[in-house]
């Protein structure tokens, strides 16, 4: 079989599994999550289990995309109680000018938006797979060998842990690079340039991955071509097609990226060098190290998600099997090797060692977590270990995989077992994983001499298989727009029709969910910070605690506490009472003698009192704690009046000052009306009942 044909099997076989996702409206979504939330799981994934702690996709970019199609595509999210901007680095089916450079979200505008979405998630599985096959047969390597190599990359554990958030990115990156490498005429490779580096760039505008990308980039370019890399043909081309990303996404983000870049989170966050835990940078050589791979779980503290990289027992495969002799007489692999491993070796420093601050500053690699480099410095080893396999410095005799047999898969586990003791059953998967690697082994070394490669080849993208790809569950995109009515769900409805403006707080929910399925809620996921809204709330919260707490991309979750608050970097927590409209159910009684009112203590304070016609209109507070269907306003006059109307009047002037928002609703405005002319204030005692204090007079003068 040639080689062209192996590949287009290869890219048959891909396509193929990409139509059956669409067919069958499949997505890698966990949204399996909220629906268990609203009792609904039997609308779950058909296969697998969602993941709670993928939450950056099931409960922000997933009820984005709902938004979006609620919204018919437009710029500004009316079902949301902020109406903040769609705009964000996540590449939504908007209405816009820059839904040229959205290819992947054309379909929202042709097709009903389950099919839509599930061609979303296909497009980007066949892209990577396709896409790293491609980059690999251009680095040299024969269908076989470039097959195995891009399943390993896409079934690593960070690509696997990661995908429903960083896919795009990853999945046209390895078409960024064929672009550049492939030999055509200059004209029209600036042309592919100008359309496709724009594409990729408001695919995921994720600046701490795109700078580790783009080193990478650089490094494999290098090792590609050497210095022809440097010809005016290749660069011209090139820096037309990045002005031109950079040009469109800045022209695009024109006022979002100013007010991200000046954030408390991530504007202004700074990773310092040597923080990353070693048993992460070790996995990419013993890929199962430091997870739990029964269910997913970090062995390390951090979440899963967290320990992830681009780890296989390709390289250490590589260097088992490696000719050394022949690898050293090959200047040209030499030259490539250095640029690649050299990358490699920097990035290791910066993970896990003190490397000087202003070294990786100068770099720009401290703009994020060092967790997001691990895709790049293990991308590196990848590479190299390909660009020694095409070449053919490999010796396949018996002893070197039996030495790689015990020095891989039998290793990985012990060493786990030395770093991170637990029961024995909680190695089950890691032994299955073992095993299998002893089953390739075995058949390799009884089958033919010249197979031997392949067969240890495709028994390490094997366990990459069966070891990450059961993270991700098939989801059915059709209960993702078309939300099941469970019980959960018809209530939540009935409490915004019931609540003024159809706005709820309902803290068991995180993220955008709620907003998703198309409810003004107050938690919510905010990407872009909305100091202008929060300041209508907080107005007299002095400006540094005030952008200490609100500028920043955070969830907004409802809380019971006295004050806003940040834990984490993407957390704000808001009392419950500012957001939520008033209710203006407290009760309103009449009395007759003013005189009963000497009997309480003085408590809040009247603000304002003026007449309209046979009308007053007093403005006050009382110290009500929340607000309740218990509290009420007694009127003691000995003339008759007649209450019109009683409303609560959100106070943040008296929260701030008492450091407690739960008392932002203490204030009232109330309307009475006389028979002839308006009531007078100073005939008038108020009295307040249930407030914190107990029952208080409000006004009224005492002897």
């Amino acid at each position: 079989m040639t080689g062209r044909r192996a590949s287009w099997i290869f890219y048959g076989a891909v396509l193929l599994a990409g139509l059956i996702q669409v067919l069958c409206d499949f997505t890698p979504s966990s949204y399996g999550i909220f629906l268990e939330q609203i009792e609904a799981p039997e609308y779950g994934p058909a296969v697998g289990h969602a993941r709670a702690i993928r939450s950056d996709e099931w409960s922000v970019s997933t009820p984005m995309f709902q938004a979006a199609v609620r919204n018919g595509f437009k710029r500004y999210n009316e079902t949301s109680l902020y109406r903040e901007d769609m705009r964000t680095f996540y590449a939504l089916p908007l209405r816009d000018w820059a839904l040229l450079f959205k290819p992947e979200v054309w379909a929202f505008f042709v097709a009903p938006p389950d099919i839509a979405y599930a061609i979303y998630w296909a497009l980007f599985f066949c892209a990577c797979l396709c896409g790293y096959h491609a980059l690999f047969r251009e680095l040299g390597a024969d269908p076989w060998l470039a097959a195995c190599a891009s399943l390993i990359v896409y079934f690593c554990g960070y690509t696997q842990y990661i995908w429903t958030t960083y896919c795009p990115l990853l999945a046209l990156y390895p078409w960024m690079l064929l672009i550049v490498l492939r030999p055509m005429r200059w004209w029209a490779k600036t042309l592919i340039c100008l359309y496709a580096f724009p594409v990729f760039l408001l695919s995921h505008l994720y600046p701490t991955l795109l700078i580790a990308l783009v080193w990478g980039g650089a490094a494999i370019l290098w090792a590609a071509q050497g210095p022809a890399v440097f010809r005016w043909r290749q660069l011209a081309p090139v820096a037309l097609g990045v002005a031109a990303a950079i040009t469109v996404a800045a022209v695009y983000f024109h006022d979002v990226i100013p007010a991200m870049a000046h954030t408390q989170y991530p504007g202004k966050r700074v990773t310092y060098a040597g923080f990353l835990e070693p048993s992460i940078v070790l996995a990419q050589i013993f890929p199962f190290l430091s997870a739990w791979m029964g269910g997913y779980r970090s062995l390390i503290g951090l979440n899963i998600v967290e320990v992830g990289n681009l780890g296989s027992f390709l390289p250490l495969l590589t260097l088992c099997l490696m000719d050394f002799r022949k690898v050293s007489a090959d200047r040209t692999l030499l030259r490539g090797l250095w640029a690649l491993l050299g990358l490699f070796a920097g990035l290791t420093a910066w993970q896990a060692l003190p490397v000087p601050q202003w070294i990786v500053h100068a770099l720009r690699w401290d703009t994020g977590p060092a967790q997001r480099t691990m895709f790049t410095s293990g991308l590196m080893l990848t590479v190299a270990s390909v660009m020694i396999w095409a070449r053919g410095h490999i010796s396949t005799s018996w002893r070197r995989i039996v030495a790689f047999l015990l020095a891989g898969p039998i290793f990985s586990v012990v060493l786990k077992f030395l770093l991170f003791p637990m029961d024995l059953w909680q190695y089950a998967w890691d032994l299955v994983l073992v095993a299998l690697g002893l089953f390739g082994g075995l058949l390799a070394l009884t089958g033919k001499a010249q197979r031997r490669g392949l067969t240890m080849l495709a028994t390490v993208a094997l366990i990459n298989v069966f070891g990450f790809g059961r993270f991700n569950p098939l989801q059915s995109a059709a209960p993702i727009f078309y939300v099941p009515y469970s019980d959960v769900v018809i209530a939540l409805n009935n409490e915004a029709q019931m609540s003024p403006g159809g706005v709820i707080a309902d803290p068991r929910f995180m993220g955008s969910v709620l907003n998703g399925i198309g409810l003004k809620s107050v938690t919510h996921l905010l990407v872009v910070p909305q100091l202008a809204f929060f300041r209508k709330y907080f107005p007299t919260m002095p400006a540094d605690r005030f952008d200490a707490v609100f500028d920043r991309y955070a969830h907004i979750m409802v809380s019971y506490d006295p004050l806003p608050w940040s834990t984490a970097a993407d957390q704000i927590h808001v009392p419950i009472d500012v957001l939520t409209p008033p209710a203006n159910n407290r009760r309103v009684e009449v009395g007759g003698n003013p005189a009963t009112a000497c009997a309480f203590p003085a408590g809040g304070a009247i603000t304002s009192a003026r007449s309209e016609g046979a009308a007053l209109i007093i403005e006050g507070w009382a110290p009500w704690f929340k607000e309740t269907a218990a509290q009420s306003l007694r009127i003691e006059s000995p003339l008759p009046v007649q209450v019109d109307r009683l409303e609560t009047v959100p106070r943040p002037d008296i929260a701030e000052e008492d450091h407690d928002y739960r008392y932002v609703k203490c204030g009232f405005r109330l309307r009475l009306s006389g028979r002839n002319r308006a009531p007078r204030l100073a005939d008038l005692s108020l009295i307040a009942k249930g407030t914190s204090n107990g029952t208080v007079r409000v006004s009224g003068a005492c002897q």
